[in-house]
């Protein structure tokens, strides 16, 4: 007889979408800098994209709950991060967050799941890191309550 794990295991909150998140983005730009320096390396990459989606939902679930989704599209998190933004006045998310984002989508990964199987040339952008700390991280810490 198999004994499941109770699906509460998977109930994230806030926090460890948060929590998730940022540990990935730190852990990719320890990567990136890293005695190697490859800057296109595949863990920096799933670390990195993955974290953002993590930070997205993290955003989404603590402010708006009825708007979360699970799924990996950056592009799709975002523009929902956008709505729930807008609709709350937040200002939160910033101009500076918006480009660094569309960087992340236009030139390099738009999700997870790509980044780890679809192997190009990276133009990323490694000031995202401090786009992402500033502008999504520091914000989310304060109101999430790390």
């Amino acid at each position: 007889m198999f004994v499941g794990i109770s699906s509460k295991v998977y109930e994230f909150k806030p926090i460890d979408y948060l929590t998730n998140g940022k540990n990935c983005v730190y852990t990719a730009q320890m990567l990136k800098d890293g005695p190697d320096k490859i800057r296109t390396n595949y863990p920096m990459r799933v670390l990195l994209v993955h974290g953002i989606e993590l930070l997205l939902q993290a955003f989404i679930l603590h402010f708006d709950k009825s708007k979360f989704i699970r799924i990996h599209d950056i592009k799709k998190l975002y523009s929902l991060a956008e709505k729930v933004d807008s609709s709350l006045n937040l200002n939160i998310l910033t101009n500076d967050l918006n480009c660094a984002i569309n960087d992340v989508v236009i030139d390099y990964y738009s999700d997870s799941v790509k980044a780890r199987y679809k192997n190009k040339d990276s133009r990323l952008n490694f000031s995202l890191f401090l786009s992402l700390k500033q502008s999504l991280i520091l914000p989310l810490e304060k109101t999430i309550h790390l």
